[in-house]
């Protein structure tokens, strides 16, 4: 929608100044914030088990607020995992849409022609880019990429056939002491076995861990690629036009083959 389009709702984030949610410690303001709410929506994993504790304590107090909890409907495949991240895949992201327009309409019956409208569009936008997501994925399918971080696209990496390895092969990092399991001369020289361009990390690493895979190889030069997984995204960055299918489709020209 437009600033131009007049509704009845505010949009407003639980966790904000791009917090990353594996890291939040709830407290009352993040309370607060689901209290206020006439629509609730939030992904539902393990890093937000307190929300789905929150709401079961609150509900006789709430009655008429909707409650959207995406994975309920996630809908995958046997060989993807349902994870918080599952969100960043533009297949699930559709079904998600779906059902964010219909609690709109039901939320704001007003304003619905608009809310279709807009979803029919954004729902184009999508197709599209899943369309797009399977076409790369065959087009690279001989090419492995190497993830000098944590995994958040495991489950879009898993559920598009995108081939890949990984230090830490799932997200977030247990928040104990780490330790590095992996051997990390043997992931620089699966830089040299593949002939690769460069390694991948995501938006808040100091890709220390991708530097030191590097030094390893023999291409000093290799390339450190930052993918996108919107885990810390802030209103301002929102309401400055910052989106989903943006990022997917800078995230898509990062999948290249060797």
């Amino acid at each position: 929608m437009n600033d131009s389009d007049n509704t009845n709702l505010f949009l407003n984030l639980i966790i904000k100044n791009g917090f990353n949610y594996h890291n939040l410690v709830p407290g009352v303001t993040e309370e607060n914030l689901i209290d206020s709410a006439n629509l609730l929506i939030y992904a539902g994993g393990e890093s937000e088990k307190w929300i789905d504790e929150y709401v079961e304590k609150t509900s006789s107090e709430h009655p008429d607020r909707i409650v959207l909890r995406l994975f309920d409907y996630a809908q995958i495949n046997d060989q993807t995992e349902i994870d918080e991240h599952i969100l960043i895949s533009p297949s699930q992201a559709v079904i998600f849409c779906n059902k964010i327009s219909e609690a709109l309409c039901t939320l704001d019956s007003e304003n619905q022609a608009l809310y279709k409208q807009c979803h029919e569009k954004y729902n184009q936008l999508l197709t599209i880019l899943d369309d797009t997501y399977k076409l790369q994925a065959q087009k690279t399918k001989d090419t492995v990429f190497i993830i000098c971080d944590c995994m958040p696209f495991k489950a879009l990496f898993n559920e598009y056939g995108f081939n890949y390895i990984a230090v830490y092969d799932y997200c977030p990092v247990i928040k104990t002491k780490q330790v590095i399991t992996v051997n990390l001369k043997e992931f620089g020289e699966k830089i040299d076995e593949t002939g690769a361009s460069a390694v991948y990390c995501f938006e808040n690493s100091d890709k220390k861990l991708a530097k030191q895979v590097i030094a390893n190889s023999k291409n000093p030069k290799c390339d450190t690629l930052v993918f996108d997984s919107m885990e810390s995204l802030t209103l301002s960055q929102l309401f400055n036009g910052k989106n989903y299918i943006d990022i997917m489709r800078n995230n898509l020209t990062l999948l290249r083959p060797n």
